[in-house]
């Protein structure tokens, strides 16, 4: 498994369906950023009040139409509550990639998430049906406590 970056963007080698598909997770709201493992992102406050997270995504190996992209996140000590977010994805070319940032993982319990260690994984899926797996534990900030989580 390839290790990545956590942030809202996907990269998949253009043209490269042969070997086996592998993803890597990042981050990045315009590029996809490598992420470490227990590194600190930000939660970053959205328009309408919310919180989410910026996810990226790189991967080889796959068909670039409508990938499936599935990021789930939890908290890792009680995996409650888990987020979900699907994109279907056309991804374009770049500098040998096809690449794709700035996804948004919506967190409903922000407060669950604040300062603790949480896994974030992606599943991605090609339409021939190929796919990968890669996640990695970070642990989301924000400069105020958010609220106190009730799970």
């Amino acid at each position: 498994m390839i290790r990545g970056a956590l942030a809202l963007g996907l990269v998949l080698l253009a043209g490269c369906e042969t070997g086996p598909p592998i993803v890597e997770i990042g981050t990045g709201v315009t590029a996809f950023e490598s992420l470490e493992e227990r590194q600190p992102i930000p939660l970053v406050p959205g328009a309408q009040g919310g919180f989410h997270l910026w996810i990226a995504v790189r991967a080889q190996g796959f068909d670039p139409k409508e990938v499936s992209v599935d990021v789930v996140s939890y908290p890792l000590e009680a995996e409650r509550p888990r987020q979900t977010t699907h994109h279907l994805l056309d991804l374009p070319a770049q500098d040998g990639w096809l690449v794709r940032s700035g996804l948004v993982q919506v967190l409903s319990l922000p407060e669950c998430y604040q300062d603790r260690e949480v896994v974030v994984s992606v599943e991605a899926t090609d339409s021939a049906g190929r796919s990968a797996h890669d996640e990695r534990v970070v642990v989301p900030y924000w400069e105020a406590p958010i609220g106190t989580c009730a799970r």
